[in-house]
């Protein structure tokens, strides 16, 4: 046999092995296909994706992400109120309900739902472009608004206060914002914890003075003169104000508690490194941050005692919120993981930000409890700040610091 039919047989027997397997691949497709098990994933169970499945008509938890009421209708457990960064929000009982009022960053404008209800509407018609912060009354008819005026430096702020304008009837734009400048470059604002009042810090020759007034911009009234300048204030009761000195992880920080009555202030912590506190609604407890220079330390201070318990967690004291029902609880948002940095700055400059799940603590103890992991059960990763809780301390209303989107969530 010749070399050339050898290479020829060859030749033909390969082509011939190609058909064989061809014709036994397009034959096994032509069969039905398996069916492949349904798979629900966390992402499944969030109430952000698309689900077909069925209602019960009872009012109970049917996973992670809906909670279905008597009607039928699913309402989620973590709800997105709004995509768009906010300045505020609030929530505040409305007939029946309880409701909730956010003001967006951009525009100024006001938008409400309630938490019966999925639907977000716009109520009110003003541009206030360059929003950065917002304080709301207790029945959200009010507020006191800052925001950056043109010339990008100077920050103004006035009072404000919804009034129905009677010219139209549009549902979605019921009414307008009127208001009156408090001044210009306010070193710190806060409001008092009946939010019927406000706390504002004016920078003056001595230093800086706290001036109160109403929500309206009357009464006006110095309380108290201090020759540092940089603070952050808070008004936890009504006849006392907390004032924390600017945090740094770089300087030691102080923190005073002060009478409204008398203008005296009380020390509560000293020589704190990074210091960021909060204090609950009977003075009773305080929550302590400490940056070391490499992560966030957290205790309670017990203010009677004046004893501190140094907590297994790590996190700080502005992303918590202290309960109304039980005062030695807070519910905190906590990192699952910290990054190594000087704190707080890191995360005030937003070089770092964290995923968050929600836990209890228990002040007096100095135990902490699991109350819901965001991650775990919804897919989502956020970064938790300005924690409020609704009357009932059903839901927590919270912002994402990376973004600004407001959101809020069942806990009960």
């Amino acid at each position: 046999m010749s070399k050339k039919t050898i290479i020829i047989g060859i030749f033909i027997l390969f082509f011939a092995f190609i058909a064989v397997f061809v014709w036994f691949y397009l034959s096994s497709t032509d069969q039905a296909a398996p069916t492949t098990p349904t798979q629900t994933s966390t992402q499944d169970l969030s109430p952000f994706g698309s689900s077909n499945t069925t209602k019960p008509n009872s009012s109970t938890t049917t996973d992670v992400g809906t909670i279905i009421d008597s009607t039928g209708k699913p309402k989620p457990i973590l709800r997105l109120l709004s995509s768009e960064p906010i300045a505020s929000g609030i929530s505040f009982e409305k007939s029946t309900t309880t409701a909730v009022r956010f003001i967006e960053r951009a525009t100024g404008h006001i938008y409400e739902t309630t938490m019966d209800d999925t639907e977000v509407r716009r109520i009110s018609n003003t541009t206030i472009p360059k929003i950065y912060n917002a304080i709301w009354s207790a029945d959200a008819s009010s507020l006191v608004l800052q925001f950056l005026k043109d010339d990008n430096q100077t920050i103004q702020t006035f009072v404000a206060k919804l009034a129905t304008n009677n010219a139209t009837s549009s549902r979605i734009s019921t009414s307008v914002v009127q208001g009156v400048s408090l001044g210009d470059n306010l070193k710190g604002i806060t409001v008092s914890n009946d939010r019927k009042s406000v706390l504002f810090l004016v920078s003056d020759e001595s230093g800086v003075s706290g001036i109160t007034a109403n929500f309206d911009g009357s009464l006006k009234k110095k309380i108290f003169g201090i020759a540092a300048r940089e603070w952050q204030v808070s008004w936890p009761t009504t006849d006392t104000f907390l004032m924390n000195t600017k945090p740094t992880s770089y300087m030691s920080g102080y923190a005073y508690l002060v009478n409204k009555k008398t203008g005296l202030f009380n020390k509560i912590a000293e020589n704190v490194r990074g210091l960021t506190t909060s204090v609950n609604k009977d003075l009773s407890f305080a929550l302590i941050g400490e940056g070391d220079g490499a992560t966030s330390n957290l205790s309670t201070l017990n203010l009677k005692t004046r004893s501190f318990i140094p907590l297994a967690t790590k996190t700080l004291p502005e992303k918590c919120v202290w309960s109304s029902i039980d005062p030695s609880s807070a519910f905190c948002a906590i990192p699952k993981e910290i990054p190594r940095g000087s704190y707080p700055d890191v995360w005030y400059q937003g070089v770092v930000s964290f995923t968050d799940s929600i836990w209890k603590i228990d002040a007096s103890k100095g135990t902490v409890s699991l109350v819901f992991d965001i991650e775990q059960e919804t897919g989502r990763k956020l970064d938790i700040t300005n924690l409020e809780l609704t009357k009932n301390e059903s839901y927590i209303l919270f912002t994402d610091k990376t973004d600004l989107s407001y959101w809020s969530l069942k806990i009960n």
